[in-house]
């Protein structure tokens, strides 16, 4: 018996073949003995369910076997598939007869290719200084074992992999992160891109790009100022009240040039004067009650507290505080003297003063 094995003629086979792809094969038997041949049929390493047209043969008869077989990954990673078959046939007196093997040999292109898939959490509203988490999921989507994979992106940094080598079809996880600028609040958002590469062999394979957008709010500064002054008791003239200054930012920027204007004190001093979003600070000042302020009764005072040069204000806050007042009556009178002389009696003063 003879073999010749052929991809069929027929077929438009593209190679080098592909993983996944099926080829057709022809398996041409011919009898070259001399005695007709009975249960005829072939075998294929790599083929099953070959199928021939008749199961006798006489001598010098041919005919033509199919089989297809399917392209495997494994043959991509080799590169080629080689596969061998073999006629067999039967005497009508028994013998068993076989054909020489015949074997082919196809090339197999490898296909190698990444993909990357990345995520941020786009739920809520980034600001200056938070920072925004990044996860890659990276997938080996050819059929070569690829190595040394790292993920780059053109915002995050110091990303990770749980693995850098991936076999085909396996995936792997990698993270980064990156901080919010005061750029990227004046843009509104943060967009960035990033791709897989790995390495096979001398080759490298690159992913098509994937982005990830996170909105960000924009410069929002603000101040918020509590002013606090004790006032359980009345003041005399000449006594010095002392006010406390609260001073939060309550904006999403950083604060400088923090300072408090009262419209009684002129002596406020800050124990900071730059804030970063969240932070405050304490304030004080005096102010040293007037005859005016006695024949007012009260002294009512309002702050505000101001930054960036007065561009940022606050609300304004008032605190106000009796002052005593009391007049003068008969044998109680005594002549005025001293700093803490008032008029409520003329030129006398009362001996409660």
């Amino acid at each position: 018996m003879n073999l010749v094995k052929q991809v069929s003629a027929a077929s438009d086979v593209p190679l080098p073949l592909t993983p996944g792809q099926q080829v057709p094969y022809e398996y041409v038997v011919t009898n070259s003995g001399n005695t007709t041949l009975i249960d005829v049929n072939v075998t294929h390493d790599r083929v099953t369910g070959i199928s021939c047209p008749g199961s006798t043969l006489a001598s010098g008869q041919t005919m033509t076997c199919t089989g297809t077989y399917t392209v495997t990954d494994a043959d991509g990673l080799a590169g080629s598939v080689t596969n061998t078959a073999l006629a067999h046939g039967t005497t009508p007196g028994g013998t068993t007869v076989d054909s020489p093997p015949d074997s082919r040999t196809i090339g197999v292109a490898t296909s190698l290719a990444l993909s990357l898939t990345k995520s941020a959490d786009d739920s809520r509203l980034y600001e200056v200084g938070d920072q925004v988490t990044y996860t890659y999921t990276v997938t080996n989507s050819g059929d070569g074992t690829l190595t040394g994979i790292p993920v780059v992106d053109d915002r995050a940094t110091g990303i990770t992999c749980q693995a850098t080598t991936l076999a085909p079809g396996a995936s792997t996880t990698c993270t980064g992160t990156y901080t919010v600028t005061e750029q990227d609040a004046g843009l509104g958002n943060v967009t960035n891109i990033a791709f897989a590469r790995g390495q096979s062999g001398d080759t490298t394979v690159e992913s098509p790009p994937d982005s990830a957008r996170v909105d960000v709010v924009t410069n929002r500064p603000a101040l918020r100022l509590e002013k606090s002054v004790d006032d359980s008791r009345p003041y005399r003239v000449g006594e010095r009240i002392t006010y406390t200054y609260t001073v939060a930012n309550t904006g999403n920027t950083e604060l400088s040039d923090v300072t408090v204007v009262d419209d009684r004190v002129t002596d406020v001093t800050c124990q900071a004067t730059t804030l970063a979003p969240g932070a405050s600070t304490t304030c004080t000042g005096t102010y040293t009650v007037t005859e005016a302020d006695a024949a007012a009764g009260e002294i009512t005072n309002v702050a505000v507290a101001t930054a960036d040069n007065g561009t940022v204000r606050s609300e304004p806050d008032r605190a106000t505080v009796q002052v005593e007042s009391k007049p003068c009556h008969g044998k109680d009178c005594k002549p005025c003297q001293g700093k803490d002389c008032h008029k409520p009696c003329a030129d006398q003063r009362c001996d409660a003063y």
